[in-house]
């Protein structure tokens, strides 16, 4: 999830998240997930974007600055290799991770030209990530 809010006047922010630092664990052989993150930034200055802490209080902010909050993921629930093929298909092609992080965490090979699965190397794949 992402959340940006822009300033129209100059005023003050104060935020309050958790999770930058420490990704959200995963259950049952399930990765990990991602860390939150918070950016202050104008888009006319867009080289002066701040990397913030997850908590901040009265800061202040000039017109048309906007915080972007980037929340951070949830944890795997079970291992990788048990989603189905077709259903890692549809996370790349919907743009939730890519065709190489497929081949590398879920051990599915994507052929993204046709839009396929090539269940022979998925199954090679799957049963060498299984033995590490």
């Amino acid at each position: 999830m992402v959340k940006s809010q822009r300033v129209l006047t100059p005023g003050f922010i104060t935020h309050e998240s958790e999770r930058h630092t420490d990704a959200p664990w995963g259950i049952f052989g399930g990765t990990e997930g991602a860390t939150g993150r918070c950016v202050i930034y104008n888009k006319n200055k867009p080289e002066e974007a701040r990397e913030m802490h997850s908590k901040f209080s009265g800061l202040a902010v000039g017109a048309d600055d906007v915080m972007a909050y980037y929340g951070p993921n949830g944890g795997g629930y079970g291992s990788p290799l048990k989603r189905p093929a077709q259903k890692v298909l549809e996370d790349v092609l919907d743009g939730y991770y890519s065709a190489q992080h497929a081949r590398e965490v879920y051990g599915v090979a994507i052929d993204l030209d046709s839009e396929t699965v090539d269940m022979a190397e998925t199954g090679r794949l799957r049963a060498k990530l299984a033995q590490q």
